[in-house]
C-alpha cells in the first residue's frame, strides 16, 4: 500500500487525479441517459454565481467595498465563507483516501485546521480586523517595511497562481463531463466564467457565493456518509475501528508537520484574513473564527468517517501496491452507488473547488493590485484578476510537471510567511528589526523550498523553526539596538 504521506505541495495534483475517477463513473453510468437534466443543473450553477456578481455590481463599488465588503460582513457571512475557503475539494479527497489508509488519524489533516482556526480567534482576530487595512501585506508595512510587505506579497502571488491552476484542472473535468465538451473548451470556459463573477462583484460576490457553495457540498458529503452507512461494512468498520488519534501509519512527528504546516495557513492565511478585514466588529471576526473552527471539526469528523467507512466497503487488500488512496472515493461511486448519484456528487465537488479559486483568484488580485503597484482601484484589480486567470490556464495547459514543481510554493508560504507574520502580530506592540524579519521570511521559505522537493517532513518542521527562530531574534536585536540608541 502506497504510503500515507501527502506533502502539502502535492494537493493541486491529487484535486485533479482523483476527480477523474469520478467523472468516469459519472460517464459510464450516463452513456445511455440523457445529460439535458446535468446541463441544466450546470447552468443555473454558473447563472447564480453572475447573480451573486451582478447584484452588487449594480451600486458602483469603491475599493473598500470591492476589497472587504464595506467591513460589514456579518458571523454567519463571514464563517460560512470561511469554511467554503478552508474545505475544497483536495482537502476532501484527501481526508477520505488517508482515512481508508490510517483511520481515525486522518481527522488531523482538517483538525490542524480546527487548532489553526481557534490559535487566529482567540490571539489574533481582533488584532487583524482592528489594523483597517484592505490585505494581510497592507498590515504588516508600518510594522515591518515596505521590503516584507513586498517579499510577503511576493510569495502569495508565486503560491496561489499554480493553486489556481491545479482548480481550473479539477473544474474543467466536470464542467466537461456534464456538458460534453472537450477538455481545452471546458478550461477556457470554466476560467471565463470564475473570472466574469468574481471580477465583477469582488469579495462581495465570492463570500455572498459561498455560502449556498457550502451548502451544496455538504449535501454532497451527506448524501456519500448516506450511502456508506447503509451497508453492513461500512458499519462495521467504523465500530471496529480503534478510537486513537495517532497510531503506527500516522506516528507523532506527522501530527507535528500537520499541526505546523498545515494548521499554520488557517493561522495566517491571506483569504482568511481578506474576511476577517470584511467583518463588521472585532467581536464579529473572533466569533467568526469560533464558529468557523466548530464547523469545520463537524466536517472534518464525517469525511473522516467516510474514509473509514470506505476501508471496509472497499478493503485495501484488495487493491495493488501502487493504487492511489485518494481515488478510492471515485471506485465507490461508480461500484457501490447508484447512478443518479454520481452527478449531485459532481455537482457538490464543483461547489468547493470553485469556492476556492475564487478565494484564490480575488487575494491574488487584490495583493497585486494592492500591495504590489500600489494601485488598489478596482478596475485595476480587475485588469490584474485577468492576466492571472490567463497565467494559471497557461500553466494548466502545461500538465502537472510544471504544476508539482511550482506548489512547493506551497511550503515555501507556510515556512517563510507564517512564523514571521505570526510573530509580528501576536507582538503588534513591539518594536522588532525589519531587516531580520526579511531574513527569517527568505530563509524560512528557501529551507521549505527544499523541505518540498526531498519530501521530507522533518526539514519541514525544521524549515518552520528556523523561520520563527529569527523572527524572535528580530525583537531581541531591536531591543538591543533601541537600547544602545538610548545609552
Amino acid at each position: 500500500m502506497k504510503s500515507s504521506k501527502m506533502p502539502v505541495s502535492r494537493k493541486g495534483r491529487v484535486q485533479v487525479e482523483a476527480m477523474q475517477d469520478i467523472v468516469r463513473s459519472y460517464d459510464e453510468a450516463t452513456r445511455k441517459a440523457t445529460k439535458q437534466s446535468s446541463m441544466l443543473w450546470l447552468i443555473l450553477f454558473i447563472a447564480l454565481l453572475f447573480v451573486c456578481s451582478w447584484t452588487k455590481l449594480l451600486h458602483k463599488a469603491d475599493p473598500i467595498q470591492y476589497y472587504i465588503c464595506n467591513r460589514r460582513a456579518g458571523v454567519t457571512a463571514t464563517s460560512f465563507s470561511m469554511l467554503a475557503s478552508c474545505i475544497g475539494g483536495s482537502a476532501t479527497l484527501g481526508v477520505i483516501g488517508l482515512a481508508w489508509q490510517v483511520g481515525i488519524p486522518a481527522f488531523w489533516w482538517l483538525g490542524a485546521g480546527v487548532a489553526g482556526l481557534l490559535v487566529l480567534a482567540f490571539f489574533l482576530a481582533r488584532k487583524v480586523r482592528g489594523s483597517r487595512a484592505k490585505t494581510m501585506p497592507e498590515m504588516l508595512e508600518k510594522q515591518l517595511g515596505q521590503t516584507f510587505r513586498s517579499g510577503c506579497a511576493i510569495i502569495i502571488l508565486v503560491a496561489y497562481v499554480p493553486i489556481v491552476a491545479a482548480q481550473l484542472s479539477a473544474q474543467a473535468l466536470i464542467i466537461s463531463s456534464i456538458g460534453n465538451l472537450d477538455h481545452l473548451a471546458a478550461l477556457l470556459g470554466g476560467a471565463f466564467f470564475l473570472y466574469a463573477y468574481t471580477a465583477l462583484g469582488g469579495q462581495n460576490a465570492v463570500m455572498k457565493s459561498d455560502i449556498w457553495q457550502f451548502v451544496i457540498l455538504m449535501c454532497a458529503i451527506g448524501l456519500i456518509l448516506f450511502f456508506c452507512l447503509s451497508m453492513p461494512q461500512g458499519r462495521a468498520a467504523l465500530a471496529d475501528t480503534p478510537p486513537v488519534l495517532l497510531n503506527q501509519k500516522f506516528p507523532p512527528q506527522k501530527l507535528v508537520y500537520y499541526l505546523l504546516i498545515l494548521g499554520g495557513s488557517f493561522v495566517v492565511g491571506p483569504m482568511l484574513y481578506g474576511r476577517l478585514l470584511s467583518s463588521r466588529s472585532q467581536a464579529t471576526a473572533k466569533k467568526s473564527c469560533i464558529a468557523s473552527a466548530g464547523g469545520l471539526f463537524v466536517i472534518a469528523a464525517a469525511i473522516t468517517a467516510i474514509g473509514i467507512s470506505l476501508h471496509g466497503i472497499l478493503p485495501p487488500d484488495n487493491f495493488g501496491a501502487d493504487f492511489r488512496a485518494e481515488d478510492i472515493l471515485g471506485i465507490f461511486v461508480r461500484e457501490k452507488m447508484p447512478p443518479w448519484a454520481s452527478a449531485p456528487i459532481l455537482l457538490g465537488l464543483l461547489s468547493a473547488i470553485v469556492s476556492s479559486a475564487d478565494s484564490c483568484l480575488f487575494t491574488a488580485a487584490s495583493i497585486v493590485a494592492n500591495d504590489l503597484f500600489k494601485k488598489p482601484g478596482t478596475g485595476f484589480c480587475r485588469a490584474a484578476m485577468g492576466v492571472l486567470v490567463i497565467a494559471a490556464c497557461f500553466l494548466a495547459l502545461q500538465g502537472k510537471g510544471i504544476l508539482n514543481l511550482l506548489l512547493i510554493a506551497n511550503d515555501i508560504y507556510a515556512c517563510g510567511i507564517v512564523p514571521p507574520v505570526f510573530i509580528a502580530i501576536i507582538c503588534s506592540g513591539r518594536k522588532m528589526h525589519p531587516g531580520i524579519m526579511t531574513c527569517a521570511l527568505a530563509c524560512g521559505g528557501c529551507a521549505g523550498a527544499v523541505a518540498s522537493v526531498l519530501h521530507n517532513e522533518y526539514l519541514s518542521i525544521t524549515a518552520f523553526a528556523l523561520s520563527l527562530f529569527i523572527s524572535l531574534l528580530a525583537i531581541w536585536a531591536q531591543g538591543l539596538r533601541s537600547l544602545r540608541f538610548s545609552a
